[in-house]
């Protein structure tokens, strides 16, 4: 009899997927979550989203997401994330605007320290309402400020700056020289992928000024108002010798009046002695 032959289960592998960890070495190698894969090589960039209030442990952070990316082993059982990522989500942002205020948003591309270029998107809201002069003032500050601290930082440490709020309170305390600012707070980082676009690029931050001040006047300006001065000062030696001359008047009048007493006093001192004759002889 001819042999039987082998069925083809026999000659096919058994392949198991198995579990492996995602570890973020940034929040203190806290565990994201698990993913399921055949080969370690394929837990390789996987993008994840986790929830700030669950990697800090405060439930004032539950309305911000960081994104994540693996990008490196761990042993044969863990893989490491690093942040790519960071997002305050809308409906929280719509709870900070009140009535009576101002909202001021702005959008830029940028480059971090370490050359990474990203999008920033910045949320702003004043204290009261401002005018269209005083918001453009306000934004393109921020933006400035916000390029210039970036340019000197790794995206990484970027990042752990804003879920901090350090960088939030520095840039608020900065543009309230213009105006009284209630919020300050960056909406949307993340890295920028494609290849078109302007980036802005680092430059002198200008002294932030109240936006009551009075702006620098040029040299023009300087000179017609010492001319004015000097013409007021004119009109006024002017009208001061006009009142001078009547005073003068007025005293030469005090002056001859007082000569002419003495004169009434010696006409009527002989009319006394006069009056004094006659009741002497009666």
């Amino acid at each position: 009899m001819p042999p039987k032959s082998k069925s083809k289960s026999a000659d096919m592998k058994v392949r198991k997927k198995r579990w492996v960890k995602i570890i973020s070495p940034t929040f203190r190698d806290q565990e994201l979550g698990e993913t399921c894969v055949f080969d370690l090589n394929n837990a390789l960039g996987k993008p994840i989203k986790a929830n700030l209030m669950n990697l800090l442990g405060d439930p004032r952070k539950q309305n911000i997401d960081v994104l994540f990316e693996t990008d490196k082993l761990k042993g044969e059982t863990a893989v490491l994330a690093s942040i790519k990522g960071y997002k305050v989500q809308q409906p929280s942002l719509k709870k900070l605007v009140r009535r009576g205020k101002t909202k001021i948003e702005d959008s830029f591309k940028c480059h971090t320290g370490d050359k990474k270029p990203i999008i920033v998107k910045t949320f702003i809201i004043t204290r009261n309402i401002v005018n269209k002069s005083v918001a453009s003032k306000i934004r393109g500050f921020v933006k400035n400020l916000a390029v210039n601290k970036i340019a000197k930082m790794t995206f990484e440490d970027f990042v752990k700056g804003v879920v901090e709020s350090r960088v939030q309170r520095e840039v608020k305390s900065a543009a309230e020289k213009i105006y009284p600012i209630r919020i300050v707070e960056f909406s949307t980082i993340k890295i920028f992928k494609g290849a078109k676009g302007a980036f802005e690029k680092p430059s002198k931050v200008e002294e932030a000024t109240d936006s009551k001040s009075k702006p620098a006047k040029s040299d023009k300006e300087k000179t017609t108002e010492t001319t004015k001065d000097d013409k007021k000062e004119e009109k006024k030696s002017e009208k001061q010798e006009k009142t001078a001359e009547p005073e003068e008047a007025v005293v030469e009048e005090k002056e001859e009046k007082a000569e002419v007493k003495p004169e009434t006093e010696s006409e009527e001192a002989p009319a006394e002695e006069k009056k004094q004759e006659k009741a002497d002889k009666e």
